[in-house]
C-alpha cells in the first residue's frame, strides 16, 4: 500500500483555500489533507484553533497572549505527521520536534499541496530525521 501523509494546513479563510497571513499556531482553522504521491490531496478534516476558541476577541495581532503549544497535541491526536503553512512562528524548533514543518512561498493551499505532492521523499526524509529534523521550503510554481 502506498504511503499517505496526514498534513495540517492554517487557514483563516473560509473555504481554506488560502494559508493565513499570520503564523501557523495564529491560523483560525486547520484543515487536514491526506496527501499521497500518485493522488489528488484529499481534504477530510477540519480543527479549531483551541487556543483561539478560548481567547476569542482577546488577541491582538503582534501580541502573543495565547498560550503556545495548544493544537500540536490535537493535530498528534489526529495523526498528522506534517505541519504547513506560509509563515511558521518563533515555536518553529518545538513544532520541528513533532512534525515535519513546511513552509510554503505560495499563499494557495492547492499550488502547495500540489507541489508537496511532488516531494514527499524528502518529507519522509525529514520524519526519518527524528526530533532534530529541519524545515522544508516550497517555492512557488512557475507560471
Amino acid at each position: 500500500m502506498e504511503k499517505q501523509y496526514l498534513v495540517a494546513c492554517g487557514t483563516d479563510s473560509e473555504d481554506g483555500s488560502c494559508f493565513t497571513e499570520n503564523h501557523f499556531g495564529e491560523s483560525r482553522w486547520y484543515d487536514i489533507w491526506r496527501v499521497s504521491p500518485s493522488g489528488a490531496a484529499e481534504k477530510i478534516d477540519r480543527i479549531p484553533n483551541p487556543a483561539s476558541q478560548e481567547d476569542e476577541g482577546s488577541h491582538e495581532p503582534g501580541h502573543d497572549e495565547k498560550k503556545p503549544g495548544k493544537i500540536a497535541p490535537v493535530l498528534k491526536e489526529k495523526g498528522v505527521s506534517v505541519i504547513m503553512g506560509h509563515s511558521i512562528g518563533a515555536n518553529v524548533v518545538k513544532m520541528r520536534r513533532k512534525f515535519a514543518v513546511v513552509v510554503s512561498r505560495s499563499e494557495r493551499t492547492d499550488e502547495a499541496l500540489a507541489e508537496l505532492r511532488k516531494r514527499l521523499s524528502e518529507v519522509q526524509e525529514l520524519l526519518d530525521a527524528g526530533e532534530e529534523r529541519g524545515h522544508m521550503i516550497l517555492h512557488r510554481p512557475e507560471a
